[in-house]
């Protein structure tokens, strides 16, 4: 097993902190290592030095996507505190009603992880304005620092677990088994929400306005 100095481990916090806003701490430092022990090791590096010299010198930039990838822990659940769906239900969506004349609501998921707060946004969205739905343009902006993340999101397949704190009938309404195991967010919800790769220590929000397409 390739161990890490302290100096190597202050030189990459230091560097995730100061691009990406990504705190590890010291208690971090033997998940780090386990999550790139692979990394280095079929790529025949012999130590995280050498590594991290890689990864900052690729121009392709996909050695700092696999360590992003590695590193970044992306934990999310469908309804997770559900009083802020509440509250989005109860208290924002009936004011924007009443103001918004144009009928027009962009909504951004930053750190979207997996897809479910995305897609839980749109479901509220869908129950709130029911049989109104079709008069209002709606999107949800969904990104991420993980591409990883992003292409299961994208995907929208999720195991039975995954929706466990879903309520029936909203899993009866917006998504579609695919087998005994694994079912999909259905194309309507699939279609409110647009996934975009973003790092939010950007000073440039890179986005138009209005987002209609897909990539």
């Amino acid at each position: 097993m390739i161990t890490i100095s302290d100096e190597e481990y202050a030189k990459l916090t230091d560097y995730m902190y100061r691009n990406y806003g990504i705190k590890l701490g010291e208690h971090k430092k033997a998940l780090v290592v386990g999550r790139l022990q692979s990394v280095l090791m079929q790529n025949n590096f012999r130590s995280f030095s050498e590594y991290l010299d890689y990864v900052f010198s690729d121009k392709t930039g996909n050695a700092l996507i696999t360590l992003i990838n590695r590193i970044t822990t992306n934990h999310t659940f469908f309804m997770r505190e559900p009083e802020h769906f509440n509250f989005l239900r109860d208290k924002v969506l009936p004011y924007l009603v009443n103001t918004v004349k144009s009928k027009d609501l962009r909504i951004w998921s930053a750190g979207c992880s997996n897809g479910a707060e995305a897609y839980t946004i749109a479901m509220v969205l869908q129950e709130f304005f029911g049989s109104e739905k079709p008069l209002w343009d709606t999107r949800i902006l969904a990104t991420d620092i993980s591409q990883k993340v992003l292409d299961t999101a994208k995907k929208g397949e999720y195991s039975n677990k995954d929706i466990a704190t879903v309520p029936p009938h909203w899993k009866n309404k917006y998504f579609d088994v695919v087998d005994d195991e694994k079912v999909v967010v259905s194309d309507r919800i699939k279609n409110e929400v647009i996934f975009r790769s973003f790092n939010l220590m950007n000073e440039v929000f890179p986005f138009k306005k209005n987002v209609r397409t897909k990539a």
